[in-house]
């Protein structure tokens, strides 16, 4: 019993209207429209009495799925002071002044030697692995910055494009906080990070913020990806004789990964970037993206004030294109959205439509004659468990599907797939018993379900626009 896609629709189902067609329109749309949401940003900070540097960017350009800030922003020398090994050593021995001075450059050495090999996380682990990652650590107890992100404009950056504000009433994660994670140090001719997904710190983790410092290094881009789109970041220390502090920051389910560093060295400090709790609202829906100028809005609505378009109303399903712990009470959900899942949320709601997010078990009915089918939960989220029930008949297995999703017939028998599933999350297990013993895993993708009223209601409070 699978779930209908968008070519699934027949003029018999939908009689005289024009909704396939409209509705293949709309997914192609909604594909290439991923390139058009940002999932990385980055920018510069000038030093005092330098002009700020010409190109950011390997690639010289800026990409539609990126943000490149150029204000006109300028810092004071940045200091680092750490903690010495040896108690005796003098303090001037152990800072460093950015872009580096004569009278602490030779500080490096004496840093480097502080620090400890970088590990990455695998299984749950912190693991020690050279081929993978080759990099210097230090824990922020240990050293202290005047740098502050906060100060230059950079946190508010990053609030405005990758955590823009759903349009629910409850929704008033609209700000974002930084808390410093390392110190690491890339040298060459060996330093790398080989490609990576970072592991979220908690549910309210959006992203992460790498800043460089000025120092002189060859290599290190630090590339970014996301559905198929990659944003390259070339910091190669100073650019001509104009240094500057240079970030990017990207959501915490985006691959990425440090190119070797053929010389020099590779100065960054990391944060760890949380969608917290704002100040309030200036208005009753306070977004920060104006939703109505993106062509996806303009799509849509154009299919809403088509007569032939869903006339009897109808739902659409759309799995989101980022990760999320969507099986997770604490996952705050949908303040949490990002780039194109935030789109779509906010493009329908502004138009009159109910969106909600489900989760979608992904079922394996086929020992009971049901074969691969989606099935669509009753409310969100819908914590793990452990083991939902045993079966041994077609009617056990229905009663399974039914105590999951909350719904008898719960096989999402109406609802027309946008895209296909994405990310997934362990969601319960179950056994069947009789001439042989299994147990199977079943995992949920995080979906927004949007239900189309009929045309004879949404005409009413839908006006035409001049374009």
């Amino acid at each position: 019993m699978d779930t209908p896609s968008v070519s699934d629709i027949t003029p018999d189902q939908q009689g005289k209207d024009n909704t396939s067609e409209l509705l293949d329109e709309l997914g192609v749309l909604m594909e290439r429209s991923q390139g058009e949401f940002a999932f990385a940003c980055g920018g510069f900070v000038t030093l005092p009495g330098q002009e700020e540097p010409g190109s950011q960017h390997g690639s010289g350009s800026t990409s539609s799925s990126e943000t490149m800030a150029s204000e006109k922003t300028s810092s004071r020398p940045i200091t680092l002071r750490w903690d010495p090994d040896d108690s005796s050593t003098p303090a001037s021995q152990c800072k460093l002044v950015f872009p580096l001075e004569p009278c602490t450059s030779e500080n490096l050495a004496r840093l480097t030697a502080t620090m400890s090999p970088a590990t990455f996380g695998f299984n749950g682990e912190d693991v020690y692995d050279e081929t993978y990652r080759r990099a210097l650590k230090l824990d922020p107890s240990q050293f202290s910055t005047d740098f502050c992100p906060y100060e230059l404009g950079i946190i508010d950056i990053i609030a405005q494009i990758l955590l823009p504000t759903t349009r629910v009433p409850d929704n008033n994660l609209t700000a974002v906080r930084a808390e410093l994670y390392n110190l690491n140090i890339y040298a060459g001719p060996s330093g790398h990070f080989r490609a990576h997904v970072d592991t979220p710190r908690s549910n309210l983790q959006i992203g992460s913020l790498v800043v460089c410092l000025p120092a002189t290094f060859e290599g290190g881009n630090l590339e970014v990806r996301h559905h198929g789109k990659t944003v390259v970041y070339d910091w190669t220390g100073s650019k001509g004789s104009q240094p500057a502090i240079q970030w990017a920051a990207f959501y915490s389910d985006c691959e990425h990964e440090v190119q070797k560093v053929q010389s020099g060295h590779r100065v960054t400090l990391t944060y760890n970037l949380y969608a917290m709790r704002g100040n309030g609202r200036l208005a009753e829906c306070r977004t920060g993206i104006d939703y109505a100028n993106l062509p996806l809005y303009k799509h849509v609505r154009a299919l809403i004030v088509d007569e032939s378009f869903m006339p009897s109303g109808g739902r659409l399903g759309f799995f989101t294109t980022h990760s999320y712990p969507h099986t997770s009470k604490s996952s705050f959900l949908p303040a949490a959205l990002k780039g194109l899942d935030m789109a779509v949320w906010n493009v329908f709601f502004s138009l009159h439509c109910k969106v909600e997010l489900r989760p979608v078990a992904h079922m394996d009915g086929r020992d009971f004659g049901q074969g691969y089918f989606d099935s669509l939960g009753d409310f969100f989220p819908f914590e793990p468990n452990a083991y939902i029930n045993y079966m041994e008949s077609l009617e056990d297995f229905n009663c399974v599907v039914e105590c999951w999703s909350g719904q008898r017939g719960g096989y999402s028998d109406d609802l027309v797939w946008l895209n296909k599933s994405g990310h997934k999350e362990y969601q319960f297990s179950m056994s069947a018993y009789g001439n042989h013993s299994c147990t199977d895993t079943v995992y949920s993708s995080c979906a927004i379900i949007i239900k189309i009223p009929p045309y004879d209601e949404r005409k009413s409070y839908v006006k035409d626009e001049s374009d």
